[in-house]
């Protein structure tokens, strides 16, 4: 596979064969820079694979410890420098998906805030703007399709909490495009 670079920091996105992957970049407690690309399976924890040259190498794949259910992720960096991650967490399908904080490149994953229970919720993606999370991910795509955003901040995710402390809205079908 060849990994094209397509992004800027602090989250990059390479093609490999067919399919987009992404990547985030960290540092060391050595103080050396690295991207850190998590993959998908069909079952199981996700794979990690972590470049020191840019992206021109990387090491085999291996299990990692972040459990998904065959769905897409999201992790980025802060502007506070924190890892924030939007992965389902003790699910059963599709459903329970929070977002998580790490202050350690992603070793662990000490807080969370839960952002919708239902099953069915997947694929989230998030733009920070001023410190607020804009936090979108699909509803029961293959019916209704609907589109949700939750708007949270670093400060809620440290505090913890549930769906019932976050602000969400149904997105609008006019403002989709395919």
């Amino acid at each position: 596979y060849r990994f094209y670079y397509e992004g800027t920091a602090p989250s990059y996105t390479f093609t490999v064969g067919n399919r987009t992957v992404s990547a985030t970049n960290g540092t060391d407690e050595n103080g050396n820079s690295y991207l850190w690309m998590l993959l998908r399976q069909l079952e199981g924890n996700m794979k990690e694979s972590f470049s020191y040259d840019g992206g021109a190498t990387w090491t085999n794949a291996q299990v990692s410890n972040i459990a998904h259910p065959n769905s897409a992720i999201y992790v980025g960096k802060t502007s506070s420098g924190k890892l924030l991650m939007i992965n389902h967490k003790d699910f059963n399908g599709r459903n329970n998906l929070p977002a998580f904080l790490s202050e350690d490149g992603g070793k662990t994953w000490p807080y969370t805030l839960l952002l919708d229970a239902r099953l069915g919720v997947s694929y989230p993606d998030v733009i920070e703007d001023n410190g607020t999370f804009y936090v979108v991910y699909d509803y029961d795509r293959f019916n209704t399709g609907r589109m949700f955003m939750a708007k949270i901040t670093e400060a809620d995710i440290l505090n913890g909490g549930d769906s019932d402390d976050v602000t969400s809205m149904v997105l609008p079908k006019t403002l989709l495009v395919n």
